[in-house]
């Protein structure tokens, strides 16, 4: 599986494979300026039977919302002010896709593909201060 990023603003690719993703500088208080935009697509894997992402590790930034959307087709002008309103629940110890510990975000499947968008932002707490490159999202799944 890998990971492409797209520009939330026209939907064009970004970036395929990218070893990491930025939130940019962000205030303490206050979201992200643009949320960032990926979506998972299947290398080698003949055909996913179920996905879900996690917040694994939220860089010590304890009072920080990881927010997120998901939708099947790309929408322009998604931010936290219509529809970034769900928020990750820390998930330390995810180990495959049966984790009970945090339910996770489900990702929609077609054909075996995986079919979501993602939306994430984060909103550091108002008097959080510090930078971290230590944020981890987890995708887990299942397929043959």
């Amino acid at each position: 599986m890998k990971i492409k990023v797209y520009n939330p603003t026209n939907g064009n690719l970004v970036a395929d494979g990218p070893p990491g993703i930025s939130f940019g500088n962000t205030r303490a208080g206050y979201h992200c300026d643009s949320p960032v935009l990926i979506k998972p697509f299947k290398t080698t894997e003949n055909n996913f039977l179920e996905m879900k992402l996690f917040l694994q590790n939220n860089g010590g930034m304890n009072s920080t919302q990881f927010g997120y959307f998901t939708s099947d087709q790309f929408a322009s002008g998604v931010d936290f002010t219509n529809a970034l309103s769900d928020h990750f629940t820390l998930a330390t110890g995810v180990s495959g896709i049966a984790f009970t510990g945090v339910s996770g975000v489900p990702i929609s499947l077609q054909g075996g593909q995986p079919a979501d968008y993602i939306w994430l932002d984060l909103q550091p707490g108002a008097y959080e201060i510090g930078a971290t490159s230590t944020i981890n999202y987890r995708f887990v799944f299942d397929y043959n």
